[in-house]
């Protein structure tokens, strides 16, 4: 068990506190978490704690409306720190040739499993890991280009109203 799957039970009566759990800060949060039940801060011990505590639910959304303020305030840093993370990646590796070979690598490999999903016939037996295979590489060139192009529109509207973009 890990606090991602703690964040799953606990985002139903407290879902600022699940969302958190379920991403990078996890850890943190669920040592919070933890020490509101008296146990230990392991996904294992808290997730004994809300199963048997009858109250769980209750000391969970407690815990959330008294510290919306630090949870939101958590959850700006954890953004901010990704998208610092993002950029911080695209700087440092702008000149560097890995970005690029990769890129073409994907785009090599997707031209191909389409020429070869178009003129050649995977039989049963290997046919489900052939759309599996397609799919992983279809999630690199994805992402591949989504470097190349950087931020989405929303992202970059946010990025204008707090006042980080000109």
């Amino acid at each position: 068990m890990n606090w991602s799957d703690i964040g799953k039970t606990v985002g139903k009566v407290a879902p600022t506190i699940g969302t958190l759990l379920g991403g990078p800060g996890g850890a943190v949060l669920g040592t919070a978490v933890a020490s509101l039940f008296g146990v230990n801060s392991k996904p294992d011990e808290v997730a004994k704690a809300l199963k048997s505590d009858p109250q769980a639910a209750l000391k969970l959304r407690e815990f959330e409306i008294r510290e919306a303020e630090s949870l939101q305030d958590f959850m700006f840093k954890m953004e901010e720190s990704r998208r610092l993370d993002r950029s911080d990646a695209r700087a440092n590796h702008k000149t560097h040739w890995m970005p690029s070979a990769l890129t073409l690598a994907s785009i090599v490999m997707v031209s191909g499993m389409f020429y070869l999903l178009a003129f050649g016939d995977p039989n049963e037996k290997t046919s489900e890991v052939v759309y599996l295979i397609v799919g992983q590489v279809m999630g690199v060139f994805t992402s591949a280009c989504a470097y190349w192009v950087g931020t989405t529109k929303g992202s970059s509207d946010k990025n204008k109203w707090l006042g980080r973009e000109k």
